[in-house]
């Protein structure tokens, strides 16, 4: 942990009962939020020079949020610059709780500079597997899915579609494909929900690429989710029996009139299986969603 700035000791008025980088934390906060314009400028002056530890270190960065919300927005621009100007050490913050809190906190505010999105997206999307794959970096990606516009999200959306089967493997990969999924958009989208529908019947069979299927079936796309309906033809029965493959059959059901007929028909097709089915753990919770389909 890097040393704590004179400001603490030199500035903060502690007192009997409280002191230490603790009560001097406490006493910034409530300048940042509370303090006149001089005040808040002085403490931004100071802290703007540790930008990096402030975003970084575990005790101090419950003021990072307090110190981007007091910045003006030739501050905060200039703070940006700063933080994305050494890609390593951004990428490296992403990785660490406290930074991608940091860098979540900051894309909030950074909405509207389409500069910095775009900046900083072309960094993201230099480590995009080992950022989707990770359960304290995915967030940030998933941060700027949802702030930043079509245009500066471009470049993650692409990298999506080119991994997007290893992603849907992967426990944590596949949460970050389906944000992928969610904001996605134009002939993008039309690519990878084409390229998921191909590959449906493989994923659906895989403890995480099951989410994927679902959720592009929840999605009630029609086309896409024809195409689906297809390639899990002759499957639905096995499915079933699956703890994600009969979730993905009860969305089929669910996703279109086309998809119940299609999986109820290929069920009764044999008459042992609704049976069969009825008995399984996981089967009977399809037959009973079939039925109350059927009825509405």
């Amino acid at each position: 942990m890097g040393q704590y700035p004179g400001f603490f000791s030199d500035n903060a008025p502690l007192n009997q009962e409280e002191s230490g980088p603790r009560s001097g934390l406490k006493w910034l906060k409530e300048i940042l939020e509370w303090g006149d314009y001089e005040q808040k400028q002085r403490v931004i002056s100071v802290l703007k020079d540790h930008i990096f530890w402030l975003m970084r270190d575990k005790e101090i960065n419950s003021l990072f949020p307090y110190f981007v919300d007091a910045c003006e927005k030739e501050q905060l621009n200039s703070i940006a610059g700063v933080v994305l100007s050494d890609s390593d050490f951004f990428i490296d913050l992403a990785f660490c709780e406290s930074g991608a809190n940091s860098i979540i906190k900051l894309i909030g505010k950074l909405k509207k500079s389409h500069d910095h999105a775009f900046t900083m997206t072309y960094i993201l999307s230099t480590q995009f597997l080992d950022i989707t794959t990770h359960c304290i970096a995915r967030k940030v990606i998933k941060q700027c899915l949802d702030f930043f516009g079509t245009q500066a999200n471009k470049i993650l959306h692409e990298k999506a579609i080119d991994h997007f089967k290893f992603l849907a493997k992967h426990k944590e990969g596949c949460i970050a494909l389906n944000d992928c999924i969610n904001t996605i958009s134009g002939e993008q989208r039309d690519t990878l929900l084409d390229k998921i529908a191909e590959v449906s019947d493989y994923l659906s069979n895989d403890p995480f690429g099951n989410f994927v299927v679902q959720n592009v079936l929840e999605l009630r796309d029609i086309r896409v989710t024809a195409k689906i309906l297809k390639c899990l033809e002759g499957q639905f029965v096995h499915l079933s029996q699956k703890k994600g493959g009969s979730h993905v059959v009860e969305k089929c059901m669910k996703s279109s009139s086309l998809g119940l007929k299609t999986v109820v028909e290929e069920m009764v097709e044999t008459p042992k299986v609704p049976l069969l089915l009825a008995k399984d753990q996981f089967g009977n919770y399809v037959i009973q969603k079939a039925l109350i389909l059927e009825e509405d």
